[in-house]
């Protein structure tokens, strides 16, 4: 099968077969079956056309070839092939130290080559214990090697070592914003509050690697908004989603921007600013359109972006359905296998979840348990898809006032769900859904003054 990108590096240059070969220190029958598809060159060979056509393994498409090339020799040593079956850390280093050159496709696919391996199933405990030293120790990489702080910028090596860890950092980082313990989402923020400072700084004074600069300091700025709102609050939340706007319109990352402007949308719904949530996500409609795309968005993407819409209308009082019909036709969508940033966590999940808080503002309590219960188990109230544990946390306390504000407002099924949301907010230590569980528990003692079984509650509300 013909390799159209080698061919094209090639073209670019207006080199001949024989011109490239001698550049490359091969002959230019070598060459040849390369870019016809008849060979794969070796792993020196890989570092080489990478040198000699300044373009990564991925620009090359060879980024698979390289992947075989290099379990090849891995296998040629027995342990140190075992090794790397059973090291989660080691697996990702390799991708960190490969050759390339950098630029806002290799890191993205970088990203993305680090979410595949991050996402394989795990079958025991130890697995879960290895991911999470994986990790941690991947975040921490730049901080280790490139000796960067939170209090400056650190430029004392190559620019693109650094663009390449701090990558692999942000990757890890999204991945440690997802966990039910609140220790990882406090090390994702420290990690990412410590890449940024060297990030603007190459955003300031490189022409050459802005814009993949201001793409990662986006992606850390939206996760420190994330993890903000849970760890810091509401008002130091708003300052990075204002950031993170700001780096991604300058990265002219359009996924990026959408996904700011998604989460500052509701940092004005917790703040109960609705009417200026709605204007907010009305700002990302216009970028789901092809004319302003620069970079391909995926349907969940878009339909995330509708089924928010359709929350942040109800609660102005307005009519959600058709935004949540687009979003459902924007899920039907034909997509390509297109690779994805490492703050994209949307899925069909998310949208289902939508629809629920659109019925909880329409008063559709049956149909609020049942969207649930396509993706948590209503009685044990376990994720049955992939979910980070902030989303769940927050599905469930909804639940508990969605319960409360139905007709028969059944105080079993408000204590089953009230439970779980204070239990999983103390373990988070997350500022925002505490407040949001003590909410709930007022709104139960309103209802039932008198009930034992609600005061009784109150023993349970234990900050951390």
């Amino acid at each position: 099968m013909k390799r159209e990108r080698l061919v094209a590096a090639r073209v670019r240059r207006h080199w001949t077969l024989e011109e490239a070969a001698e550049r490359l220190g091969v002959n230019a029958n070598t060459l040849y079956k390369w870019e016809a598809g008849k060979a794969a060159p070796r792993f020196y060979n890989i570092q080489k056309l990478c040198e000699v056509y300044e373009a990564s393994a991925w620009e090359l498409g060879l980024d698979m070839v390289q992947e075989v090339v290099t379990s090849q020799a891995l296998a040629t040593n027995e342990a140190l092939s075992g090794l790397m079956q059973s090291d989660l850390t080691l697996r990702l280093l390799v991708l960190v130290f490969e050759p390339h050159r950098v630029s806002c496709q290799h890191l993205q696919h970088l990203q993305e080559r680090i979410r595949r391996i991050l996402e394989e199933e795990l079958t025991t405990e130890q697995d879960l214990i290895s991911r999470r030293e994986a990790l941690h120790r991947l975040a921490l990489l730049p901080f280790a090697t490139l000796h960067l702080n939170a209090l400056g910028a650190s430029l004392s090596r190559p620019i693109e070592e650094i663009l390449t860890q701090c990558a692999a950092g942000v990757a890890a980082c999204w991945h440690l914003s997802k966990s039910a313990e609140g220790s990882d989402l406090a090390l994702a923020f420290r990690c990412v509050s410590g890449y940024l400072p060297t990030l603007k700084a190459i955003v300031k004074d490189s022409s050459q690697y802005r814009r993949a600069a201001a793409t990662l300091a986006g992606q850390c700025a939206l996760l420190q908004t994330i993890l903000g709102l849970h760890l810091q609050g509401l008002k130091e939340a708003e300052q990075y989603a204002q950031e993170a706007v700001t780096y991604s319109r300058e990265a002219q990352d359009i996924p990026l921007l959408v996904s700011a402007l998604h989460s500052a949308t509701w940092l004005y719904s917790y703040a109960k600013r609705y009417q200026q949530a709605l204007h907010t996500i009305e700002q990302a409609i216009p970028l789901l359109k092809p004319k302003s795309r620069i970079a391909p968005l995926s349907p969940l993407l878009c339909g995330r972006v509708y089924s928010v819409r359709a929350i942040m209308q109800a609660k102005n009082g307005q009519d959600g359905t058709p935004s949540l019909n687009l979003a459902k036709e924007a899920l039907l969508a034909p997509s390509d296998d297109e690779p994805c940033f490492a703050g994209v966590e949307f899925t069909a999940s998310n949208i289902v979840l939508d629809e629920a808080h659109v019925q909880c503002y329409q008063g559709k309590l049956d149909e609020v348990l049942n969207s649930l219960s396509q993706v948590i188990d209503p009685e044990t109230l376990v994720a049955k898809l992939p979910l980070p544990e902030r989303v769940r946390i927050g599905t469930l306390n909804d639940v508990a006032r969605a319960v409360l504000k139905g007709e028969h407002k059944e105080m079993e099924h408000a204590i089953h769900f009230w439970r779980a949301a204070l239990e999983g907010a103390v373990k988070l230590h997350s500022e925002q859904r505490f407040s949001e569980v003590l909410v709930t528990y007022e709104s139960m003692q309103s209802l039932w003054p008198r009930e034992k079984r609600i005061s009784e509650l109150r023993d349970l509300i234990i900050r951390w």
